[in-house]
């Protein structure tokens, strides 16, 4: 079964992760506006989300992503706060899928956790299995960053990247979309002057990629990477397809454009391209 896109919601763009559990309604209520719109119109897709500022503080607090190997923190201590990492990314799941219900979409919650399990830092079991047999009865998963159990550390978050990602080697969509709270890469941080927005991405097939960027320190608690990571696993997703699944990362006018009607040309964004194989190399 081939998708016609998966999407990622950015933690960054559907909360505020400067401030503790607090959604950004209008941008959460445009995406599932927009996912409705492409729900009526038959299109079939996947939903993941990150954490933005629900989780990643209690992950951070309690060291949930470094596992149990530090021996100054008890095992019981990362234990609570798996516990509550997890209460807290659930509770944004609820108000994604409730907004994407409200907006005439069959989403499930698909929770990672007991189902995708890693190996230090690499994915060794998943749930893909369950989100094939959701999207052959209808149904739109949505699916969310989470503390998962880990072979050799005992346990570590799991991110939304890295769960659109597995699903892209999967299920092979025609795009892969990324929400987020600006129009997409840019040259350094946007808030800096002389910022300028990168429209193409080129990854090379040694991971490399041909635009110079000068990536944020500032991860606002971010637990899982921060953007240098999330444009590794976009640049993956490109690479793994030979560039046959297109990536783009926007927001606004040209998440709506892109969604609906699978248009990358002239919108506002950065498409993340694979370089070109020449003959006999």
């Amino acid at each position: 079964m081939q998708l016609d896109f998966v999407t990622k919601l950015g933690g960054s763009a559907i909360t505020n992760k400067r401030c503790f559990e607090t959604l950004d309604v209008n941008r959460l209520n445009f995406a599932a506006e927009v996912l409705g719109k492409c729900h009526k119109s038959g299109l079939k897709f996947v939903v993941v989300h990150g954490a933005g500022s629900f989780g990643h503080h209690q992950a951070d607090q309690y060291g949930v992503n470094s596992g149990y190997g530090d021996e100054n923190v008890s095992k019981e201590h990362v234990m609570t706060g798996f516990c509550k990492t997890r209460l807290s990314v659930c509770k944004l799941n609820h108000e994604v899928v409730s907004a994407l219900v409200n907006c005439g979409v069959p989403a499930v919650s698909v929770s990672p956790c007991g189902t995708w399990t890693m190996n230090g830092g690499v994915l060794v079991t998943d749930g893909t299995e369950i989100v094939h047999q959701l999207i052959n009865e209808g149904f739109v998963p949505c699916l969310h960053g989470d503390c998962v159990l880990n072979q050799s550390l005992g346990c570590k978050i799991l991110s939304g990247d890295v769960i659109i990602q597995k699903l892209c080697e999967v299920f092979s969509p025609k795009h892969a979309i990324f929400f987020t709270d600006v129009a997409g890469v840019y040259t350094k941080s946007p808030g800096d002057v002389g910022a300028k927005l990168v429209p193409h991405i080129t990854t090379r097939h040694d991971g490399t990629i041909t635009t110079d960027l000068q990536m944020s320190t500032d991860r606002s608690c971010d637990v899982t990477g921060g953007i240098a990571f999330k444009l590794d696993c976009a640049c993956n997703i490109v690479r793994h397809h030979n560039g046959r699944v297109k990536v783009m990362i926007c927001t606004g006018t040209a998440y709506h454009n892109v969604c609906i009607n699978g248009n990358f040309d002239g919108e506002l964004g950065t498409v993340i391209e694979c370089q070109e194989i020449s003959e006999g190399s």
